[in-house]
């Protein structure tokens, strides 16, 4: 949900505080071989559903519009 802060006019895409939350979303919730983003990880604890966490298109695409506003 914080990819969406820019679109909403909360923050502008380029602000350094963006681009730091982008980093860490890259390096925290990408997964390895697509690059599609996942919505939160569940090694770090249990979520209280059974399986593993997927890959959540709406984050990838917040992600893509990210990098487009950003440059």
């Amino acid at each position: 949900s914080l990819l969406v802060l820019p679109q909403i006019g909360y923050v502008k895409p380029g602000d350094p505080r963006m681009v730091g939350t982008v980093a860490a979303i890259e390096q925290d919730l990408r997964t390895g071989d697509d690059g599609l983003v996942l919505r939160y990880r569940t090694s770090s604890g249990f979520d209280g559903l059974s399986g593993s966490e997927h890959p959540f298109l709406a984050c990838s695409f917040w992600l893509v519009e990210q990098y487009a506003a950003s440059g």
